[in-house]
């Protein structure tokens, strides 16, 4: 049943304008800020003022990717942690001070896909992505002190702290994507050189 609702009410295409009066558009697609923001500006001129433009960014603050001033309000970072279909962690961050309504939206759009959505404030952004970068780097430092190989790190790590190791990780998110993040985190803390 839930197979053929989701398949009766899924269109795809490659045409953007078929996007022109949808109420919620995520993007999902490499993270690179000058792709991610490029995308936003082009459907930002084909999609209605109503929409909501959510990102599923895990590095940048919306306010980076948004488009006009006209679309803050309806702008925010849509965060789904991965492997998406078993994590039921969903981040929300509005574009700045955008509105509370669009992020409350996006909150309850999270409950009803199964999500337990986590509201951060802009400057507090993708705090347990963050935390879970400071592990993982944690791991790759073990593993070049040969203190432990990096199954035995990834089986430590899916014993006592997550469901997958940070080296199983690594490979499934894929290697680019963690740099790309872990740069971006670095760039946003105040000591970093």
């Amino acid at each position: 049943e839930t197979y053929g609702y989701r398949l009766d009410n899924t269109a795809i295409s490659a045409d953007r304008g078929d996007l022109r009066e949808c109420d919620l558009v995520i993007e999902a697609i490499v993270e690179d800020r000058e792709i991610k923001a490029g995308l936003f500006k082009d459907l930002d001129t084909i999609i209605n003022d109503r929409c909501i433009f959510a990102s599923s960014t895990s590095s940048f603050k919306p306010a980076l990717l948004c488009p006009s001033e006209q679309r803050a309000d309806n702008f925010a970072a849509l965060h789904f942690f991965y492997p998406v279909q078993f994590s039921t962690l969903l981040e929300i961050m509005g574009c700045g001070d955008g509105s509370a309504g669009t992020v409350e939206r996006l909150r309850k759009f999270g409950q009803e896909i199964g999500k337990n959505p986590l509201v951060l404030p802009e400057q507090g952004a993708f705090l347990l992505n963050k935390l879970a970068s400071y592990v993982n780097n944690i791991a790759v430092w073990v593993y070049t002190e040969q203190v432990l190989t990096y199954k035995e790190i990834d089986e430590l790590m899916k014993k006592h702290l997550f469901s997958m190791g940070s080296f199983e990780f690594a490979d499934s998110v894929g290697i680019d994507t963690i740099v790309a993040t872990t740069k971006v985190y670095m760039k946003d803390m105040d000591h970093a050189d």
